[in-house]
């Protein structure tokens, strides 16, 4: 996951763009101060079950995302170093 400046996950939160989708999938607007949909009718309840990885502080968010990358990649290490001695052992 990597946080850039002006990407625009700092101009909504998880709930906003949630119930933007649940009206519809259209792609939203912002005016500057509020989001809205063109459209409506046609969305989906499925971005309320999503984590969007929103932030409002970039320089807050970029140590928190670097922890939880790096607490991710030692699992998948982890796991991989553990199936891998799984496979080379012989079945008894």
């Amino acid at each position: 996951m990597i946080h850039h400046s002006d990407c625009g996950m700092q101009l909504f939160t998880g709930e906003i763009i949630g119930d933007l989708l649940e009206d519809n999938l259209e792609t939203a607007q912002f005016d500057g101060k509020a989001w809205s949909n063109p459209k409506h009718g046609g969305g989906s309840i499925a971005g309320h079950f999503v984590h969007w990885h929103t932030f409002a502080d970039m320089r807050k968010a970029s140590p928190r995302t670097c922890s939880a990358s790096a607490a991710i990649r030692w699992c998948h290490q982890a796991f991989r170093s553990t199936a891998s001695s799984m496979m080379s052992k012989p079945a008894s």
